[in-house]
């Protein structure tokens, strides 16, 4: 069933948690739309690249859900996310931990409301046992922007300072940037799930 929340994919490999649903996810009817969707879309697209086993990420088969299940942004609640002892409450816990239940291979946290969440089922014995859990930026353009190097270690120049700034249009160089912080998120998760 898919709600603003939560959409259970048509795989139990793996899941994306993220913190709550928020004004665009409303809007949409379903979780991680706009941005954050988008740079969903383009994080599985570097998973796929780099073929991690027999893992194929597309967002129909994916879980996605929510450190926090309500709709939180300025206009209509005051906040744009739950405190952290909403997260940790009981009933969320338990909300959490049965949309995760079915979950083999991989749970990816996004954001630290996520990290909160996922931490205390790991702390509880809450998941499936031999499910890996990583912890990433969340994938808003805010979170993402705070990686500054690319998967070698270089630094990612901003578009404002960028050397061909003035013969490469902006959105190229921003949407290249954009890509090496996605490459050095995907290399975290490709490292989790090898991990032995």
């Amino acid at each position: 069933m898919q709600q603003v929340h939560f959409q259970r994919g048509s795989e139990d490999k793996c899941a994306f948690v993220f913190s709550c649903p928020g004004r665009e996810e409303e809007k949409a009817g379903y979780p991680a739309a706009k941005m954050t969707g988008i740079n969903l879309g383009k994080l599985f697209t570097v998973l796929n690249e780099m073929k991690i086993r027999d893992y194929y990420f597309e967002r129909s088969n994916v879980t996605i859900t929510n450190a926090w299940a309500n709709v939180e942004y300025d206009a209509k609640t005051s906040r744009s996310e739950a405190t952290n002892e909403e997260v940790l409450s009981p009933d969320n816990i338990d909300r959490l931990a049965k949309e995760l239940e079915a979950i083999t291979d991989l749970i990816v946290c996004c954001g630290q409301k996520a990290r909160l969440a996922i931490q205390a089922l790991v702390d509880n014995n809450r998941l499936k046992i031999g499910a890996k859990v990583v912890f990433i930026n969340h994938l808003g353009m805010k979170s993402i922007n705070q990686i500054t190097t690319d998967i070698n270690g270089e630094p990612i120049v901003a578009v404002a300072k960028h050397p061909d700034r003035f013969t490469v249009p902006e959105k190229e160089i921003g949407s290249g940037n954009t890509k090496k912080r996605l490459e050095v998120v995907a290399a975290r998760i490709r490292d989790a799930l090898l991990k032995e």
